[in-house]
């Protein structure tokens, strides 16, 4: 009986470890990001500022001389994030695709895939804004 008891006792053990291993997910966006949009009008720069708050990410957009915009939706997988954001100047809902390259630089478009974007981690992943 004692060995059953003592198996029993390690198979919880094992059980509530690896469920913690499961919810440790590394979390590859937050963190602040300076993004770069090859436009017909040139070059413009993004920053992307994410958090994570009760597990989803959350933030604000500022794009180049402009305020910062909250971040309205994000949809989030491993390698990629799609952050949905509403525009000062037309009022529009903007996306934001991003896939990450590797811990510290991304690619991706905004817009539908109708403008290019790169960018580069530009504060460590603190999961805070800065």
């Amino acid at each position: 009986m004692k060995k059953v008891s003592m198996f029993l006792v390690g198979m919880m053990i094992l059980s509530v470890q690896v469920m913690n291993a499961q919810n440790q997910v590394k979390d590859n966006f937050a963190g602040k990001w300076e993004l770069l949009v090859d436009s017909s009008d040139g070059d413009q720069k993004l920053i992307v500022n994410l958090q994570r708050i009760d597990g989803k990410l959350s933030g604000e957009v500022t794009v180049e001389n402009a305020k910062p915009v909250k971040i309205i939706k994000v949809a989030e997988t491993e390698k990629s994030v799609t952050i949905y954001f509403k525009s000062e100047s037309s009022g529009y809902e903007v996306d934001l695709f991003i896939v990450k390259k590797n811990d510290d630089e991304v690619t991706g478009s905004i817009m539908n895939f109708m403008f290019d974007i790169k960018g580069k981690r530009s504060s460590p992943n603190t999961g805070r804004l800065n």
